[in-house]
């Protein structure tokens, strides 16, 4: 593990430099598991897709996604998808004005809180793009990734295990196995190891 100027441990794997493409086995380092797609290497990434909800788990995995783009000068796109707060099939449309002006301003709230986190980055010299998506994040992220051609989906993990990982199940692993770029995932320092 080396640590950047950022003061975060980055897996050496993905800090090396030059024209051979980066190669990964697995799980890499405490902390890190990184699914590739179509082989066990990877092109230096130009185009990073973070997914955020805002919790701790997306910050730290925000954290290694700046430090990854301002090592590889790599774009940044931060995303954030999120659900409908109150839609119900058949029934929303029942719903009146007072409820359509909340879900317009929760959507609001959401953009807001997503071009916030964007202007946190944005000191760093790191080149960023907030995208809001509307929907279940475990699809609408490796759409996001597939439309935006991007190289590496970054993400955190709950690091839940047993019946309460069964139960939640995780947008994370979701994601890797729909993504059709590489996923690396970020699991949270509590859950680390090593």
């Amino acid at each position: 593990m080396n640590t950047p100027s950022g003061g975060l441990p980055l897996p050496a794997e993905l800090l090396q430099n030059g024209k051979d493409p980066l190669r990964f086995e697995g799980r890499i380092a405490a902390g890190f598991i990184i699914h590739l797609k179509g082989g066990t290497s990877m092109k230096i990434p130009r185009r990073i897709l973070v997914g955020t909800d805002f919790s701790d788990y997306s910050k730290e995995a925000l954290d290694y996604a700046v430090l990854l783009a301002k090592h590889f000068g790599s774009e940044l796109y931060l995303v954030h998808a999120f659900e409908d707060p109150i839609y119900i099939p058949g029934v929303t449309s029942l719903a009146g004005p007072g409820t359509i002006e909340w879900v317009h301003s929760f959507r609001e709230g959401e953009r807001k809180r997503l071009e916030a986190q964007a202007g946190e980055i944005r000191p760093s010299g790191v080149q960023v793009h907030p995208i809001l998506k509307e929907g279940a994040a475990f699809r609408e992220i490796p759409k996001a990734a597939e439309e935006l051609q991007a190289d590496l989906i970054v993400l955190g993990t709950h690091g839940r295990t047993g019946l309460d990982h069964l139960m939640m199940g995780s947008v994370a692993e979701r994601v890797a196995h729909r993504a059709a770029c590489h996923v690396l995932l970020v699991k949270p320092k509590a859950f680390q190891k090593g």
